[in-house]
């Protein structure tokens, strides 16, 4: 039985578009060539999980926080109707929603090329705001108000301790 592809169907050199199977497959052959990777990146993650104290990997291996720390506690306060507390945990957590809407819009809605264009547009906006308002908090928060504090079970901030030990050692 012949299959017929609609214009939207098919990419600019006129082959048809994979399918969410296909895509699937191919993601799972590219993650299986990379399994020492992903396993070294997971086996990371749960060890910076585990020393640091917090499921920020920069923060559990930095020590200060990184520009999207409190946005998952500001969005649990959402959940709660907690605005206040929201917008003090991170000032941004309300783009995050119109971004990913504006983002996924350009993909449907636009040729790739131009979407291509317009989204890097986007997120190079809301990036640069993230790093202009993490600025601000750093400025006024860190190292004393809550979620901008220093993390001193991080692991360079353990480094830094042990170098302290063996180079200083205690009279």
């Amino acid at each position: 039985m012949a299959q017929h592809l609609s214009p939207s169907d098919s990419t600019p050199g006129g082959s048809p578009r994979p399918t969410l199977r296909q895509r699937i497959s191919h993601l799972a052959i590219t993650a299986w060539h990379q399994k020492t990777l992903w396993l070294g990146l997971g086996l990371f993650l749960l060890l910076a999980w585990q020393v640091g104290a917090t499921t920020c990997v920069f923060r559990s291996t930095v020590g200060i926080p990184c520009p999207g720390c409190g946005m998952t506690r500001a969005w649990l306060h959402v959940l709660h109707g907690q605005w206040c507390e929201a917008l003090w945990q991170h000032p941004l957590y309300w783009l995050v929603p119109p971004v990913l809407i504006t983002w996924a819009a350009f993909y449907r809605l636009l040729p790739r090329g131009r979407a291509a264009r317009y989204s890097q547009s986007l997120l190079i906006a809301a990036g640069g705001l993230m790093i202009a308002v993490y600025i601000i908090r750093m400025i006024l928060f860190f190292p004393h108000t809550d979620p901008m504090t220093y993390n001193h079970q991080a692991f360079a901030a353990r480094l830094i301790r042990l170098v302290r030990q063996l180079v200083l050692p205690a009279a």
